[in-house]
């Protein structure tokens, strides 16, 4: 019952160690130049230092001034700043735990990097960082893939160091999946590369590595071997926790082997180092492990005083589960060695924290050592009664005994009676409750099929209302174009006819001239008016290219500068969805325009694992929370809010006050 991590966890470590620490060991020392106000490298180098001090302890930050970097480098065009930036808001969006942000943002990197022709390590460490994010999510095809990918970079330019530990970090996504035989052979290739090249720091590890699967194989000289130079090289280097840990291992081996005296003197080197750098887990599980030597040896005495003390420790720093296993442990030494009271206790104990009801083999375990106490007691007192008496006359005797006999009988019977009745009890007590939870389920069903309905209908309402809305400006649009417009060509044909006389007064040519120049612009506005009710372009052109033409004849304004980013969108969609998506863009840019006096819009359109998202950021003034109720009441944001309904879409909206506004909508779209 040994207390291990389990194997998807230490994988994880294992990777984020090496991969993030190197990319992260840059916050250090780095305060008073991320806030400096003078930094020479301009303001996108201040939000760069900014980054690297909230990365680790506030990563809603980082991504913050992450993106205002990136839009500086944008702005400069500074693509390696850029790729930099967006290496950073994937950190921050990593340590949020918003894994698909984070892998997009990785993949920007990556791709910046390669474009704009970044050294290898660079190129190496935004891929890698996609690899960390698989690993987190227990996806490790695709972690294993980039990992052997980045290892031929590395091998490329024979950077041993970088081969060493790609080498590792497969080894380890293979023993996570129970493949110990291709784990082995990779962390002997990584142990070779480290001793040819003298990487003593990372051989520890490796030799552990190695010595886990041989020992889990019952190889227990080669792992014996392993071991040895591990200890061996951890003394060197004075390093008392990896010293700890080979002691740990090396008792493991032992027990494996039933050399429990050796496993005990191993298992207390390694407590006594655990205790001397205060690690109250390591020493919990060391006292655990020593407990079950102890028991395998029959001297319980020794087992129960180790179990107890891993109890105390364990009270404190394990969980619910270690300590019903302690309990449990601790019961079994007692009731072992006939101590059957406080085994009783300990297994009360141990079901308590178990938190379960009681199966039928541990409830017959009770009943057994409850009879067994009971007899116990039961002979301790016949023996002082038969003492007492020794003197009183045997008929007295005999009576005795058959009133002792028959009060037992009378027990059993009530406590037959009892079970039968409690027994009875429950039997009614769970029919009630699954009729209960049928009418419940019953009830929900319904309620449920209203809700459908009600949606249903809901949405018939919502779509009949856009079409009507669509249908309207299409109307207006032609109306524009073929009334009104064509009013306006003739007028502009008139005059054109009118500056052919030759005759004509300078005043008058004067006058007309301006005639002429207020009739191109009303055909212009009444052009752009038509293409905003009517956006052409999308059906000719496709959603990518009607949003670009909308964000360029915004930019035309000079009010604000709009930045638009896609990636992976598919030319032809859903008519439906691309009014929608378009709809809603214009919609939103105009709020950033008109209320949030923005002067920074960031869009961003992107497809990924059966969605189409639409991400939408400004820098303006915002709102506080209270008032997030009232603006999505707001005609504007309404109409948003039932397009996304419509489409069975999501979206949120995320704003701070005089920092921005974050819009992030989500459409399922399966191609």
């Amino acid at each position: 019952m040994k207390m291990v991590l389990n194997r998807s966890f230490k994988i994880v470590l294992a990777v984020l160690f090496w991969s993030c620490g190197n990319s992260l060991a840059f916050s250090k020392n780095n305060d008073s130049a991320a806030v400096s106000k003078k930094n020479p490298a301009g303001p996108a180098e201040t939000y760069s230092n900014l980054v690297k001090q909230y990365l680790v302890n506030d990563p809603e930050k980082a991504v913050v001034y992450g993106k205002k970097a990136r839009i500086l480098y944008s702005n400069s065009k500074d693509e390696p700043g850029e790729a930099k930036a967006d290496y950073f808001i994937a950190v921050g969006y990593k340590g949020l735990a918003a894994f698909d942000s984070a892998l997009f943002y990785y993949n920007e990197s990556y791709t910046k990097r390669i474009h704009c022709k970044a050294d290898y390590a660079s190129v190496a460490e935004a891929k890698n960082g996609e690899a960390i994010i698989y690993s987190m999510e227990a996806k490790y095809d695709q972690a294993l893939t980039i990992f052997m990918e980045t290892e031929k970079i590395f091998e490329g330019k024979s950077d041993s160091a970088g081969i060493a530990k790609e080498l590792n970090n497969i080894g380890n996504i293979y023993y996570s999946v129970n493949q110990s035989d291709k784990a082995l052979l990779y962390f002997k290739r990584t142990l070779g590369i480290k001793e040819r090249h003298h990487l003593t720091s990372l051989l520890d590890a490796a030799y552990l590595n190695i010595a886990d699967i041989y020992n889990e194989k019952k190889q227990s000289d080669s792992a014996k071997y392993y071991l040895d130079k591990a200890l061996k090289l951890a003394e060197e280097l004075d390093d008392q926790p990896d010293i700890s840990r080979v002691y740990y291992e090396l008792s493991e081996l032992y027990n494996n082997q039933d050399k429990f005296e050796l496993a005990i003197s191993s298992i207390k080197k390694s407590l006594a180092i655990r205790e001397e750098i205060r690690d109250d887990y390591g020493i919990a599980e060391c006292l655990l492990d020593l407990g079950r030597y102890y028991s395998s040896l029959d001297n319980f005495k020794e087992a129960i005083s180790n179990y107890k003390k891993a109890l105390e420790y364990s009270q404190e720093t394990g969980s619910t589960q270690q300590l019903s296993e302690l309990n449990d442990l601790i019961s079994g030494a007692y009731m072992a060695s006939g101590d059957f009271k406080n085994a009783y206790t300990f297994l009360r104990q141990h079901i308590n924290y178990r938190d379960s009801v009681v199966d039928e083999t541990r409830a017959k375990r009770i009943a057994e050592l409850q009879e067994k106490y009971d007899v116990q007691e039961k002979e301790k007192n016949i023996e002082i009664l038969r003492a007492e008496k020794a003197n009183q006359e045997i008929e007295l005797y005999k009576k005795k005994i058959q009133v002792n006999y028959i009060l037992g009988i009378s027990i059993v019977v009530i406590l037959i009676i009892i079970l039968l009745y409690f027994r009875y009890s429950s039997k009614q007590k769970n029919n009630s409750i699954r009729r209960e939870l049928a009418l419940n389920t019953e009830r929900i069903n319904a309620i449920e099929e209203r809700r459908i309905l009600q949606e249903k209908q809901q949405k018939e309402l919502l779509n009949t209302f856009i079409n009507a809305q669509e249908e309207e400006r299409r109307k207006i649009a032609l109306d524009l174009h073929d009334g009104l417009g064509q009013l306006l060509s003739g007028i502009k044909l008139n005059l054109h006819l009118a500056f052919n006389d030759k005759n004509m007064p300078a005043e008058t040519e004067k006058l007309l001239k301006n005639v002429q120049q207020l009739n191109n612009e009303s055909i212009s506005e009444s052009k752009n008016i038509a293409s905003n009710l009517l956006p052409y372009n999308i059906k000719d052109f496709g959603l990518v290219a009607a949003i670009k033409n909308l964000c360029y004849n915004n930019n035309q304004l000079k009010i604000s500068t709009i930045s638009f980013y896609s990636n992976d969108v598919p030319r032809k969609l859903p008519g439906e969805l691309e009014i929608a998506v378009y709809r809603i863009t214009q919609e939103l840019i105009n709020n950033a325009l008109k209320h949030a006096k923005a002067s920074e819009i960031f869009v961003q359109l992107f497809y990924r694992e059966n969605k189409l998202i639409l991400q939408i950021e400004d820098n303006g003034i915002g709102f506080v929370e209270a008032e997030s109720k009232n603006k999505l009441n707001s005609m504007g944001l309404k109409n948003i809010a039932n397009r996304v309904k419509l489409l069975d879409g999501h979206v949120e909206i995320d704003s701070v006050l005089n920092k921005g506004t974050t819009a992030l909508i989500e459409f399922p779209l399966s191609l």
